[in-house]
C-alpha cells in the first residue's frame, strides 16, 4: 500500500480522477474492481485545507473509482460542497450510471438543499436499480421535503415490499388508492403492485 498526500498542486477536484483514470488505462491485465480503500485521516489536525488530508489505497486496483470518491468525501467534509459536486460529476463522466457516485452525490445534493438535482439522480437511480431499498428511501425524504406526500407514500410501499414486509406495503397502496390527490400513473402502479402482493 502507498499513502499519497494531496497537496497544494492538486487542488482541482478533478486531479484525483484523472490520474486514477490513466493508471486504469495501463493496468488492463489486473482484475476489474473497485478496490479497497481504507480510512483517510489528517496529516496535520491544526490546518483546515485539503493539502493535510492522506488516503490510502489500494494501488493495484484497475479502476481506482475510490481515490476520487475519498477526495469528493474530503471536500465535503471540508466544507468545499461544490468543489466535491464537481468530483462527483467528473467521476460519472467516467463511470456513468455507477450506484455508489449517484447516490454520494445526491445525498449531497439534499444536504445543500437542492431537491430538484437529488431527485433527478434518484428517479434516474429508480430506472437502472428499480429493486434496490436504499434509492426508495432517499425518494421518501425527496418527496418529503418537496410535499408531495401521494408520492412519498409510494416511495415508502415499494421500500416495505422490497424489504419483505408485504403487510406494511399493502397498507400503504390501499393509502394511495383512497387519496384524492393520486394521479393515474401513479394509482394504477401502486394497484398493480397491491395485486402482486395479495397473489403471493
Amino acid at each position: 500500500m502507498v499513502s499519497r498526500a494531496v497537496t497544494s498542486s492538486e487542488a482541482d477536484p478533478s486531479w484525483w480522477v484523472r490520474r486514477a483514470f490513466r493508471r486504469s488505462q495501463t493496468r488492463c491485465r489486473r482484475r476489474r474492481s473497485h478496490g479497497t480503500l481504507r480510512r483517510y485521516r489528517p496529516a496535520a489536525a491544526a490546518s483546515g485545507s485539503a493539502c493535510c488530508w492522506r488516503l490510502v489505497a489500494i494501488v493495484d486496483d484497475r479502476e481506482n473509482i475510490w481515490y476520487g470518491i475519498a477526495y469528493a468525501d474530503n471536500l465535503e467534509q471540508l466544507n468545499r460542497k461544490p468543489d466535491a459536486e464537481g468530483v462527483y460529476r467528473h467521476l460519472l463522466n467516467l463511470f456513468p450510471g455507477d450506484f455508489a457516485i449517484s447516490l454520494r452525490l445526491l445525498r449531497l445534493y439534499k444536504q445543500t438543499s437542492q431537491a430538484d438535482k437529488a431527485l433527478e439522480i434518484a428517479r434516474d437511480l429508480e430506472i437502472r436499480f428499480p429493486e434496490d431499498q436504499r434509492v426508495y428511501f432517499e425518494l421518501s425524504e425527496i418527496y418529503e421535503s418537496l410535499q408531495r406526500p401521494v408520492l412519498r407514500l409510494m416511495a415508502q410501499a415499494e421500500y416495505h415490499r422490497i424489504v419483505g414486509n408485504p403487510d406494511q406495503a399493502i397498507r400503504l397502496y390501499d393509502e394511495i388508492l383512497r387519496s384524492s390527490d393520486v394521479d393515474i400513473g401513479t394509482e394504477s402502479k401502486a394497484r398493480e403492485k397491491r395485486l402482486i402482493l395479495l397473489d403471493n
